[in-house]
């Protein structure tokens, strides 16, 4: 074969190694934007002391901007019993959540400035679009698997400890 006939034919396979690739991220639900985006999030840890002094430490997401707040776990198959998203906001204030696309029930958990819990919307149903409201000005809010909150015995006035809410030494 002439060398420019097999020139070509491995620009066409590199090309088809290629869409195969970038197919099968496509049909597994995960595309290339959307695997970028995912592990640009900061991750992080906090803790949830409750009323009778149990520690429960969790893996977090920061959903700090409006793009990563509006996106949150939507998409999502499962997470871990350990793992959850913090929403931190610009400023304490009332806000809403929805489970828009979010394929599993969450417990929301929203905390004032000091990093103590104010409202628990617990098994929160999936694909629900009604608002769901902190009902008091909050700093976060932190979304984990659902039944988390009964299986942990967490309460309202229980405290999350972070540097977001100025709580640690981190």
């Amino acid at each position: 074969m002439p060398k420019q006939i097999l020139k070509w034919v491995a620009y066409l396979l590199i090309a088809l190694s290629t869409a195969v690739i970038f197919n099968g991220l496509f049909v597994s639900g995960k595309g290339v934007h959307e695997a970028m985006e995912a592990s640009s999030l900061k991750s992080d840890q906090l803790m949830i002391v409750t009323g009778d002094k149990k520690q429960h430490v969790f893996n977090i997401e920061l959903a700090l901007t409006v793009p990563e707040q509006q996106k949150g776990l939507m998409n999502r198959e499962e997470i871990a019993d350990d793992y959850g998203m913090l929403f931190v906001y610009t400023s304490v204030q009332e806000t809403t959540m929805w489970m828009k696309n979010t394929l599993i029930p969450l417990d929301m958990l929203f905390i004032d400035n000091k990093g103590k819990i104010v409202w628990i919307a617990e098994n929160t149903k999936p694909f629900d679009e009604r608002v769901i409201s902190s009902h008091f000005p909050v700093r976060a809010t932190l979304e984990i698997k659902g039944g988390q909150v009964a299986a942990r015995g967490i309460k309202l006035g229980d405290t999350v400890y972070n540097s977001y809410f100025g709580n640690t030494d981190k």
